[in-house]
């Protein structure tokens, strides 16, 4: 083959390729050179060649799956397309966004990106280190890259899908080729899952004619649109088809003059052979309140047997529909400029005017001549609610608990409520059943239960760790455990006191540390009791501790993850930016685990 300036052959491979200097941009550079692999790769198969190898034996073109999950579903998603993608030709690797470096960009490659967004539009800690990677203005070598990009997050937060959006853009101005628009999923996935799996195979087999999608990407989504998928174990109950399971009681946890309201939940999982791991969550599907529901009818003036279609393409009366099918209790921008729009609706403000925690009695008067259809189709999808597993599954194999924040405040001279922590606390009895699937996550103990762990879980975020304590004194093993635990007040907000209380007599809690932020003038808060312990707390982290965090997101979450990066850099004598990188390198070895939310 004669060379030319526009042309070149590497020595390595025998390929021929377009060099950085010819004139083409990146995207341009991608297509040819995939255009010329596949028609040398075409005319060196001989017939005879060709013939003799069978479709089953023939050797599958790599694919890399790539995931950021801060709860594991992202993971489940990226793990179930690695098991499809034998069947499409290819031989899959999966692993977390961190490890990108695995990956060989000075060769073409094809990868698929399955990334959560958590917070207001942060990338989940598996993905950090890459993000920051792709950001730097050093960032190069991406246009040997095909990609595709699944987003998942949750359209009632402003930076919707945010962590997957910008990956997407990102890649595309270093110079990686998209293979298909991302689509931007919300909390219900099934319907736009399907949708990108299908674009992505089809993609993926166009490339290989050199067909590879260069526009830019477009939003894809639906009020009830994509989410995240996840492996529901063997049992045959799952998200779709939930388990109808028994509740057996609740306990409230706070003292009589406490603020809060916080309960025990235990329900029974016999007969579903649904088989969690310490540390997962259960979804619960709730329904919306029946007194709550009918003053939203008579106040839009709406017969309820009017029948209306659902989501789920069912029909049933709009009373029905309102309790079981719609999220109708929570009043976000979205819904609110589809309620102005509706044709006899009576709006009492204007959007600017629309509070956090508003519903539809706030926020509408009476009003006449409104279609029942055209009123549901304002509201998404009723989703379940996910809580994290307060049990072991080595103790209680047949059960599950829960420790639920009940969620009550006033607005507008009226008590709003949660819908799904209400629901339990006021409107289920022992006995009654409730649908329920298992989530798997990623929150683990460390395998080697040798191995110490500290625990840093205030409020309900003390839920998971109850679990890990049940399961560190089923195993037995030497590794010490270390909680802090926080709140409001101790004398009536000490969750399972006695619990704790129990496992360090027996050896089982090592240490606990508290901080009750309203029983001195100066609020204190697990933060603080970490930055007095850090002596001691540097010494278990450098001997390999496991750290983890249960709990609010939006604030404890970060101000626990500040003070871990001030401890490291001061107790261990380190910059900021080698601090930064130590937490990262714990993230990155799943010593340093996050569930919060």
């Amino acid at each position: 083959m004669n060379q030319s300036p526009l042309l070149q052959v590497k020595p390595d491979q025998g390929l021929p390729y377009i060099p950085q200097q010819a004139p083409f941009s990146a995207e341009q550079r991608a297509w040819l050179n995939g255009y010329l692999a596949g028609m040398l790769c075409r005319s060196v198969e001989s017939p005879q060649a060709e013939s003799s190898v069978s479709p089953e034996n023939k050797p599958k073109e790599k694919l890399y799956i790539l995931f950021g999950s801060q709860s594991g579903t992202a993971e489940g998603i990226a793990k179930s397309l690695g098991k499809t993608a034998p069947s499409k030709g290819f031989d899959a690797s999966v692993f977390e966004l961190n490890e990108y470096k695995k990956l060989d960009l000075s060769k073409p490659l094809k990868m698929l990106i399955v990334t959560s967004t958590w917070g207001d539009g942060d990338p989940p800690d598996n993905a950090l280190q890459f993000c920051q990677d792709i950001e730097s203005s050093e960032a190069t070598g991406w246009d040997n890259a095909c990609y595709a990009v699944l987003a998942l997050g949750d359209s009632n937060y402003t930076e919707f899908c945010g962590a997957g959006k910008r990956i997407d853009e990102r890649l595309s101005e270093l110079g990686a080729t998209r293979l298909t628009n991302r689509v931007d999923c919300d909390v219900d996935y099934e319907e736009n899952l399907e949708t990108w799996t299908s674009a992505v195979w089809d993609a993926l087999d166009s490339v290989s004619n050199n067909q590879a999608v260069s526009e830019p990407a477009k939003e894809v989504s639906s009020p009830s649109s994509a989410g995240d998928q996840i492996e529901e174990g063997a049992s045959n109950y799952t998200r779709k088809n939930p388990f109808l399971a028994t509740f057996i009681r609740q306990v409230r946890l706070n003292g009589e003059t406490s603020s809060k309201d916080t309960r025990h939940v235990e329900i029974d999982l016999t007969g579903s052979s649904l088989e969690y791991v310490t540390g997962d969550a259960l979804g619960i599907y709730p329904t919306n309140c029946p007194d709550y529901v009918d003053q939203c009818l008579a106040l839009c003036g709406i017969d309820s047997d009017t029948i209306v279609k659902t989501p789920a393409n069912t029909q049933k009366s709009i009373r029905e529909a309102m309790l079981n099918d719609f999220q109708c209790s929570r009043i976000t921008q979205r819904i609110f400029k589809s309620l102005k729009q509706l044709e006899g609706m009576n709006c009492l403000m204007d959007e600017g005017e629309l509070k956090e925690g508003m519903d539809l009695l706030d926020v509408v008067g009476k009003s006449s001549n409104l279609d029942a259809q055209s009123l549901v189709d304002c509201f998404p999808k009723l989703q379940p609610r996910l809580y994290s597993i307060a049990s072991s599954s080595s103790v209680y194999p047949n059960s599950i608990h829960l420790t639920v924040g009940i969620v009550r405040y006033e607005l507008n001279q009226r008590t709003h409520g949660g819908v799904c922590s209400t629901f339990l606390a006021d409107r289920i009895q022992p006995g009654n059943k409730l649908p329920v699937f298992l989530h798997s996550s990623t929150f683990r103990l460390p395998e080697d239960k040798n191995q110490s762990i500290i625990m840093v879980g205030p409020g309900t975020g003390i839920a998971p760790f109850r679990g890990f304590l049940q399961e560190r004194q089923f195993q037995g093993g030497a590794g010490k455990n270390w909680l802090f635990f926080g709140d409001q007040r101790e004398s009536t907000d000490f969750l399972y006191r006695d619990e704790l209380s129990s496992y360090q007599e027996k050896g089982i809690l090592h240490r606990l540390d508290t901080a009750f932020s309203r029983d001195q003038k100066n609020k204190i808060y697990v933060q603080d009791r970490m930055n007095e312990q850090s002596n001691e707390l540097w010494k278990w982290i450098d001997q390999g501790v496991h750290f983890y965090v249960c709990g609010d997101a939006k604030r404890m979450a970060k101000d626990v993850d500040l003070m871990l990066h001030k401890i490291i850099a001061r107790e261990g004598g380190m910059s900021d930016e080698k601090a930064a990188s130590y937490v990262a390198a714990m993230k990155t070895d799943k010593r340093y685990q996050r569930d919060v939310y």
